[in-house]
């Protein structure tokens, strides 16, 4: 009876063991696994980020009015380059003309009050003087007075003269003495009107003063029916027509807006990942499908210094000389911001690097001079995810395993089956 096929392969495989077990020859020697390799290049390495970015005006600025009434005359459009403080339409404000006048009025009747005053304050200076004139000579007529009717009595008590010629004398003391009381009674009544002519002058000049303030006010108010531009720029709106009601109180949009656009700003949102990076300086590029020729450079010119808590972003702005006008605001485009510019460092593909004990650094794959696998500890850096930086653990010159799923052994033998 024929025996089956599996028969005569199991003895021929007994036989082999057997002669592999007695004569000390190998069974058949595992083939060594085929790798790929790479060397580490020394390149340039550059941190970016590139963020939607926008254009906005150097200045932008709406115009509103101060005053209510009706558009006397409108004298600019759209797209017309204005001058700072040039106007760009006036509002007819009857009333306010009218009530300024009337103001201008009170002051000058005001003014009139006060020469009055200072007029009668004048003459009672001048009634003070004549009647401390008075008093001088009241006092001069009483001592004269006086000294007669001493002698006069003298000479009565004497008998040398009667006693009526004594009265005489005394009754014109006395006469004397009345005079200068009323002449007294004249200064006080002056100097009392000169008091009431200076108080009245004070609070004229008071008056004239809070008159003057209001007048001020009202030629300011007056002026502000002259909207003015408020710096060299264009017209990018306007939405007031001659012979339009303005209502200051119940604007809903502005009457112009003026924008400043020779300078412009680039402005983007960085992401916290990227925020510690970012420095005022950092070489920035900006491109746009409306740009002549597709992208502008320039730097990072100024940053918010804060996150904003609701998108977790920081403004970044790149500020761009714009006199040839390509750039304008609204546009819409991408920002790349170069963070980090490292020249002469090792990086390796992304691919090489493999999980190292728990808790350590990563390591690499180097094959040797004898096709030995040996796992190198390695410190890694920048990630753009296609390469990433060695900081430290290989000099470059290295043969490292690239590609490879499964995990090589320290000391196992490899095939290297290309090279890059």
């Amino acid at each position: 009876m024929r025996k089956p096929l599996f028969h005569y392969r199991f003895t021929f495989c007994a036989l082999l063991l057997t002669v592999n077990l007695w004569g000390n020859y190998p069974l058949l020697a595992a083939e060594p696994t085929a790798v790929k390799i790479v060397k580490p290049e020394i390149v340039l390495l550059e941190r970016k980020t590139t963020r939607p970015a926008s254009v906005y005006a150097y200045y932008n600025v709406d115009v509103y009015a101060r005053v209510s009434g009706y558009a006397k005359q409108v004298n600019v459009d759209i797209g017309d380059v204005v001058k700072a403080d040039q106007p760009l339409a006036s509002i007819n404000v009857p009333e306010m003309i009218a009530g300024e006048k009337q103001q201008l009025a009170e002051i000058v009747q005001l003014k009139s009050e006060i020469e009055r005053y200072e007029a009668l304050a004048a003459l009672a200076k001048t009634q003070i003087t004549v009647a401390e004139a008075d008093v001088k000579k009241s006092d001069a007529q009483i001592a004269a007075d006086q000294i007669e009717y001493d002698r006069i009595r003298k000479l009565t008590e004497s008998k040398s003269i009667s006693e009526r010629l004594r009265d005489e004398i005394l009754s014109r003391l006395e006469t004397s003495k009345a005079s200068r009381l009323a002449v007294v009674a004249k200064v006080d009544v002056a100097k009392a009107a000169l008091k009431a002519a200076n108080a009245d002058t004070s609070t004229a000049k008071t008056l004239v003063d809070v008159a003057q303030k209001k007048h001020d006010a009202s030629k300011i108010m007056i002026a502000f029916a002259t909207l003015q531009a408020p710096f060299d720029g264009v017209v990018s709106q306007r939405n007031l027509d001659p012979g339009e009601l303005v209502n200051s109180r119940l604007q809903k949009k502005p009457l112009f807006t003026i924008i400043h656009s020779k300078k412009v700003r680039i402005r983007a949102a960085i992401p916290e990942r990227d925020v510690s990076w970012v420095d005022v300086g950092d070489k920035a590029q900006f491109k746009c499908d409306g740009l002549r020729y597709g992208k502008i450079s320039g730097h990072v010119t100024r940053l918010a210094g804060a996150l904003d808590p609701k998108t977790r972003t920081m403004l970044v702005e790149m500020e761009i000389d714009n006199k040839e006008g390509d750039l304008l605001p609204g546009m819409f485009g991408l920002l790349t911001i170069t963070l980090d510019h490292r020249p002469d460092r090792i990086v390796v593909p992304a691919s090489t690097l493999h999980q190292g004990e728990p808790g350590q650094d990563p390591v690499v794959y180097v094959v040797g001079s004898d096709d030995t696998v040996s796992h190198v500890p390695v410190s890694v850096g920048l990630d753009d995810g296609k390469r990433i930086e060695i900081i430290k653990g290989l000099s470059g010159e290295e043969r490292i395993v690239t590609g490879m799923l499964g995990r090589l052994s320290p000391g196992q033998k490899v095939r290297v089956i290309s090279s890059k």
